[in-house]
């Protein structure tokens, strides 16, 4: 990875309502119902540890599914 990573705007939805927004720039994002999560969701379908966003650059944006019975799609 050269240079830095770029930020990105998450906008974190319940439904059709937008309940929160995050601005991130970590090369990797970890999302899940962990509060130490950089995204910390509270939903029944959502794993301690659901996914991880890794940043390589702003073409270079890879997600990845962990442990969930629910996964991840895009």
């Amino acid at each position: 990875m050269a240079g830095k990573v770029p930020d990105i705007r998450f906008k974190i939805f319940k439904g059709d309502e937008v309940v929160g927004e995050k601005l991130l720039s970590q090369p990797a994002i970890k999302v899940g119902k962990l509060g130490t999560h950089h995204i910390s969701l509270d939903d029944e379908g959502v794993a301690m540890t659901h996914a991880v966003i890794q940043v390589g650059g702003p073409e270079e944006i890879s997600i990845f599914s962990l442990d969930s019975d629910h996964p991840t799609l895009v």
